[in-house]
């Protein structure tokens, strides 16, 4: 099956500024969004022994408020400080968890992770509520404790405001979704889907459902459904009208990277392995699968065999998939291209052959800078092989690349016809 989606609409929300230097809109606290603000909880001592330190840290999270608020709140809403004495125990500090939960707070900041903060957070996860540790430098608790989100306070000034608003900033920012007012149209539309998520369990599976939107700049296939699916996103050429992009550019740029590659996740390591049905089944005879394995292991070679950053390698088997997908994408988008006017007639646009545009408009897709510390987790954590090699690494393979450019033996992109790895 496969899904093309072109009407389809869903807003989602561009992510706020960094929050380090509180790069908030400017706007007036007169320009507060309507609706309820956004309530930030405070359970700490605030009487007995170690009150002066709860209420010092409270004192910080006013502050923390403040500021935020003079720079416009978050997402346009007010922030308001709602403060509970815990008492120092465990079932005092539950209760109070619980009044947060009554009074539909969004982020609670509580003392040191002691018996009353871990009775209390059970209480805070079950409501979704963004749970934030804090404690004066003074506080004895601190000792041997190493919790990397806390928030380690030295008083109540305004530097300890500071530090509390950059963090309320960034956790509030990343959640985005629980603290919004009902009258706003994210939070309605988040709550929706998480609702919607909800009301699937328990029922048959629907297989028309889409995992993407159309304004998604992405394609997938999902071997559960037998399926692919192609978002209008991904065919849109940047900076270029559809009426300006000639047959080849457009069977490289969107047949080969997108079309083609995802059909090829059928067939590579893992789709392979799930039946017409969508089932995890063996349905090869064991000498295709055979077969079919050491072919793999000859891309898994080749991509093993490419350094970055002087001494890091690409995961061979990790990227498998991947680069089985875009060589053969780039297969099949050459085959569908040949069976064009443009192809059969053989002119060049701008001094290149119609084979030349094929691969130029391929490689159109993966243009990109990418950091080095971006680059190196790359190469430890994602299937994909980093972008020069999803061009360099598939079109090596490939004879038509080495006749539409001439590559000889010597060349950089030159690969022996004995290594040429040939999957489909």
């Amino acid at each position: 099956m496969t899904k093309i989606m072109l009407g389809r609409r869903r807003f989602t929300a561009a992510a706020t500024a960094g929050a380090a230097s509180l790069a908030m809109p400017a706007l007036a606290p007169s320009a507060f969004a309507q609706g309820e603000p956004i309530k930030v909880g405070a359970i700490f001592p605030l009487s007995g022994p170690a009150g002066p330190n709860g209420q010092a840290v409270v004192s910080a999270i006013k502050i923390a408020a403040e500021m935020i608020n003079a720079k416009g709140g978050v997402l346009g809403r007010k922030l308001v400080v709602v403060a509970k004495d815990d008492e120092s125990t465990p079932a005092v500090g539950v209760t109070r968890a619980n009044e947060m939960v009554a009074e539909k707070v969004s982020v609670v900041i509580e003392g040191w992770n002691s018996p009353v903060t871990l009775a209390e957070q059970p209480v805070l996860a079950r409501a979704n509520i963004l749970d934030i540790t804090a404690v004066s430098k003074a506080d004895p608790i601190l000792s041997g404790q190493g919790n990397p989100f806390a928030i380690r306070l030295n008083s109540s000034n305004g530097q300890d405001g500071a530090v509390i608003a950059d963090i309320l900033i960034n956790k509030l920012n990343a959640k985005r979704i629980g603290f919004l007012s009902q009258n706003d149209a994210y939070g309605n539309g988040a709550q929706a889907v998480i609702e919607a998520e909800l009301n699937k369990l328990g029922k048959p599976v629907d297989r028309t459902e889409w995992g993407m939107t159309p304004q998604t700049y992405n394609a997938y296939y999902n071997g559960s459904n037998n399926e692919i699916v192609l978002p209008a996103a991904a065919f849109a050429i940047p900076g270029l009208l559809d009426a300006d992009a000639d047959d080849a550019l457009v069977y490289g740029y969107a047949g080969a990277s997108t079309i083609g590659h995802e059909l090829t996740h059928g067939f590579d390591d893992e789709g392979s392995q799930y039946d017409a049905h969508g089932n995890l089944h063996e349905w090869w005879s064991k000498a295709d699968r055979q077969r079919f394995n050491q072919r793999v292991n000859g891309i898994v070679k080749q991509f093993n065999g490419y350094t970055l950053l002087d001494s890091l390698h690409i995961n061979g088997k990790a990227t498998a998939g991947e680069n089985i997908a875009d060589l053969g994408g780039i297969v099949i988008g050459l085959d569908a291209f040949k069976k064009t006017k443009q192809y059969k007639e053989g002119k060049k646009i701008n001094g290149l052959t119609p084979t030349q545009r094929y691969f130029l408009g391929y490689a159109l897709g993966w243009q990109m800078h990418v950091r080095d510390e971006s680059l190196a987790s790359q190469l430890l954590t994602d299937v994909h092989s980093p972008a020069q090699f999803r061009v360099n690494g598939p079109m090596a393979d490939v004879p038509a690349f080495y006749q539409a450019f001439g590559i000889k033996p010597g060349q950089k992109l030159y690969r022996p016809d004995s290594t040429r790895v040939v999957i489909w």
